[in-house]
């Protein structure tokens, strides 16, 4: 928008704001300090925490690819750790083209890309019945698994032309999984009504959208375990998913955005192109609530097979006073259970040794997290967590020992180390908010084998009690975020974050390859591995722009290489993991400076600029790591600024 035609004012904190972009003045977002500082406006402007969306605030649009193969959780804004929606059907879109669905039930056509769909792009399929008399479906086969809740889903919409009729959308979800009936909804879409049959508590939903768009859902707990076809049919039957009838070769509809999610509500659409696919995390302060962006980690697995602490349920006493479950739903995961001391400070209660107990190797370092509280009940305000080879005497253990020290110091626990057992270092202790702690320790085994877990309240005393609510045990030297477990391990996959292709080149200056790169954002723990906050590169690690963590320095570090030769290393002082960290870096042919937190280093007037194609984030791309990251803020102005500015945006 040109200053001169703008029909209102945006006014800042205190004055009115306008920035330039080219040679023209544009108006600056209402409030926006770092457009203001700038005094440019961005091409791309990506804010994680502030947004909790991969939206690029400039365009408007979505340039961010994320993908993770697996399901993970965040903690949201009120302190509840949360799991992020999971699509498990391979192939959400283009259904035509995809070897992940059977188009052969189908007594039709169906075309990709035949229309514009709810997100605005030309990806609908359409989907026309012949003239032969059948029932007409397409399917994709899932493993469902006995007592879960899935909930199926996609958006439809009626096909218009000339000599069509009404057709309707149907879902069955097959008996032999679900009940001794299968489990069908049928979704009008001309008017927004749902049937559903079946045997059991099935419920369905429609919610309309623009251009004549319905989101359609269908929700049901299977009942046995068994590998199935999910069918999306169309039908001629408002009452009946599974009609047969003589089709007139013109009608039909058009769908989009299939989804399959292990939940009892319909959560947001993922994308998935060729497996499953979940949904990016926007981290929170469980105690304060404060957005920190988005979340980024490796993939981990927890070998505690039952992570909620339940008697009966994967955990069994320890020689203590009868344990209790309790009710009590702490950050929305955990019952927790009364551990009580008979006398001995090691008695409290542990992971049964009937189910198969955590596999360890010797010399791999491991991380144990176990979640807490101080007792309700004749509380010892102390507490024990152990390690040991299991059918081996004794055990490396962190005790507190002192009832007046603060359980969220690191230096209230001492480590009690056993050479037969292994070895424990680096406590680390987090306030998980609602009055649980979050306590973690590395642990490296002697000896391969299944190792026995115990927490206990560290009591003399017959009757103190302590709170124990789960424990997590992954391979890796920092924590990472809560992986549920109910009867086996179960690992999280990484987090792929990117922009590629026209994506990338829609914003990035690759006529002279110069501009202007501010990012925000932490680095939770030392990974024992390089973290890359961000790398803008061409797909090898010859050619990057890089802002990463270094392992070796613990240090904030930006580095650029052109065809294998540094042309800029230069690094932060500051060692601290787990703080906000704001960078800018500005560069040209020969002319570069680059900033943290306020202050600036040299500007270096002997630089060759790399040709990128493509931005990785936290070690997604070439130059991968071992990421625990959260990214507030990624914005890139296709200008070199001015020092002053670099500094100042650093502020």
């Amino acid at each position: 928008m040109n200053n001169t035609d703008a029909s209102a004012l945006y006014v800042g904190d205190s004055t009115v704001k306008q920035v330039n972009q080219g040679s023209q003045m544009v108006l600056a977002p209402n409030g926006d300090q770092l457009w203001y500082k700038a005094n440019e406006r961005p091409s791309l402007d990506l804010r994680f925490a502030s947004k909790k969306s991969l939206k690029d605030q400039v365009s408007n649009t979505n340039k961010v690819t994320h993908t993770r193969a697996s399901s993970a959780t965040y903690v949201d804004g009120d302190g509840i750790i949360q799991t992020a929606v999971t699509n498990y059907l391979e192939d959400s879109e283009g259904f035509n083209a995809s070897s992940d669905w059977n188009k052969g039930p189908l007594a039709g056509t169906a075309t990709d890309n035949a229309a514009t769909a709810p997100d605005g792009s030309t990806t609908a399929t359409l989907l026309v019945e012949n003239t032969a008399t059948n029932g007409r479906y397409i399917a994709n086969v899932h493993s469902f698994v006995a007592n879960r809740t899935y909930t199926i889903s996609c958006w439809a919409k009626q096909y218009s032309n000339t000599g069509t009729q009404d057709r309707y959308l149907g879902f069955l979800l097959n008996k032999a999984s679900f009940s001794s009936e299968h489990q069908r909804a049928v979704f009008n879409l001309t008017d927004g009504s749902f049937t559903v049959t079946g045997v059991q508590s099935t419920t369905a939903s429609i919610e309309a959208y623009p251009d004549g768009w319905y989101r359609c859902s269908l929700t049901a707990t299977a009942t046995t375990s068994s590998t199935v076809g999910i069918q999306f049919r169309l039908t001629d039957n408002t009452n009946q998913a599974s009609s047969s009838w003589t089709g007139d070769g013109v009608s039909g509809i058009y769908i989009w955005g299939a989804q399959l999610e292990e939940s009892s509500t319909l959560g947001e659409y993922v994308k998935t192109t060729g497996i499953a696919n979940s949904a990016p995390r926007f981290d929170h302060d469980p105690v304060t609530g404060e957005s920190l962006g988005l979340l980024i980690e490796d993939a981990r697995t927890n070998l505690v097979r039952y992570s909620v602490a339940n008697i009966g349920n994967g955990w069994i006493n320890s020689s203590g006073q009868a344990p209790v479950n309790l009710s009590l739903n702490k950050l929305g995961v955990f019952s927790g259970v009364r551990a009580i001391s008979n006398g001995q400070s090691w008695q409290g209660i542990r992971l049964d040794n009937s189910v198969t107990l955590p596999s360890l190797v010797a010399g791999t370092t491991y991380t144990i997290t176990d979640w807490w509280m101080v007792g309700d009940v004749n509380p010892s305000n102390k507490f024990r967590s152990t390690m040991k080879l299991n059918g081996i005497n004794s055990t490396c253990a962190v005790e507190k020992t002192n009832s007046s020290s603060d359980p969220l110091d690191a230096n209230s626990y001492s480590i009690v180390n056993v050479a037969s057992h292994g070895t424990i270092s680096n406590i680390q202790v987090e306030d998980a908010g609602s009055n649980v702690f979050k306590l973690s320790y590395n642990f490296v085994p002697i000896s391969s084998g299944a190792h026995l877990h115990t927490v206990s309240p560290r009591s003399f005393t017959p009757g103190e009690s302590v709170i124990v609510l789960g424990a997590q045990v992954e391979e890796g030297v920092n924590p990472s975020s809560y992986i549920p477990t109910s009867g086996s391990t179960v690992t999280r996959a990484s987090d792929n974050v990117s922009i590629t292709g026209t994506n990338f080149s829609s914003w990035y200056n690759t006529t002279d390859q110069k501009g202007t790169i501010y990012f925000e954002g932490i680095v939770r723990a030392f990974s024992g591995q390089h973290q890359d906050y961000y790398s803008i590169n061409d797909g090898s690690t010859i050619n990057e722009i890089r802002l990463f963590k270094n392992k070796l320095s613990n240090k904030e570090q930006f580095k650029i290489q052109t065809s294998g030769t540094v042309q800029l290393s230069q690094a932060n002082d500051d060692l601290s993991y787990g703080q906000n960290k704001k960078a800018a870096l500005a560069f040209e042919l020969d002319n570069s400076i680059n900033a943290f937190d306020g202050t600036a280093n040299n500007v270096d007037t002997n630089i060759d600029i790399p040709v990128v194609d493509q931005v990785d984030f936290g070690g997604a791309g070439p130059a991968t790591g071992s990421p625990f990251i959260t990214l507030k803020r990624f914005t890139y102005w296709p200008v070199r600024v001015s020092n002053d500015t670099v500094t100042r945006l650093t502020e």
